[in-house]
């Protein structure tokens, strides 16, 4: 049992190590700062997958979100254990004025057992949809199927939110994909906040709590992220 352990564990590490160059490579722009590239490419997840007609349930469900997590290049691969792992941003909307806060940052990962083999890239959005999935992973630790529920969002043309989608599980995940696997399922997924990057991009003292729901920080860099959220 600790061999297939150390086994999963090293796996999963290599999973995230393999991430960061790839986010720090996807769709750069010649940005300088690693938090100013995972937000630019988080603009560009949210702008292909809001203007895609398959995501008409995202589209939906994000208009009535309390946040948002948006990962722009999350690698999934396989080979008898599976891992995933990628760098991203979660934004709030504001109950009062619908205006969305300044971004965070986060970064998520995890395993999967059972014959698997594969690889493949992910755009991933998660509509959270209730108080309980944002306190879940606000300002901690967090696995995703315990702390809180997640859901694979329905994609399709002619899928339609106002089905009660939205109304059971704390939050849906949508991905747009190119690989081996279909679907997204992120259960058993830990998300953690990046407190490095944070105060990298606002100061000293910046901390997901002030950044998200105190609104004590802002930033110009997240303008295009903001304009591009429903």
């Amino acid at each position: 049992m600790r061999p297939i352990r150390f086994l999963s564990r090293l796996f999963t590490f290599a999973v995230l190590l393999a991430a960061l160059p790839l986010a720090a490579c996807y769709n750069s722009d010649d940005l300088s700062t690693e938090p100013e590239r995972i937000i630019n490419n988080s603009a560009t997840t949210a702008e292909r997958m809001y203007s895609d007609p398959e995501f008409t349930t995202l589209l939906d469900l994000s208009t009535r979100a309390k946040a948002l997590l948006i990962f722009p290049n999350m690698l999934r691969a396989a080979f008898i254990f599976g891992g995933r792992g990628g760098n991203g941003v979660l934004i709030t909307r504001d109950a009062t004025t619908g205006s969305w806060s300044a971004p965070a940052f986060y970064t998520i990962g995890g395993i999967n057992w059972g014959l698997q083999f594969g690889g493949q890239q992910q755009e991933i959005i998660v509509a959270i949809m209730t108080e309980r999935g944002l306190n879940a992973v606000i300002d901690r630790r967090a696995t995703l199927g315990a702390d809180a529920s997640v859901a694979a969002g329905e994609v399709g043309k002619g899928v339609q939110a106002s089905t009660g989608v939205g109304i059971n599980s704390d939050m849906y995940a949508f991905a747009k994909t190119a690989g081996l696997y279909i679907g997204v399922s992120l259960d058993g997924s830990v998300i953690w906040p990046r407190h490095e990057w944070n105060e990298q991009l606002y100061g000293p003292g910046a901390t997901p709590q002030g950044i998200l729901i105190d609104r004590l920080f802002t930033s110009d860099k997240a303008a295009r992220l903001t304009n591009a959220m429903p």
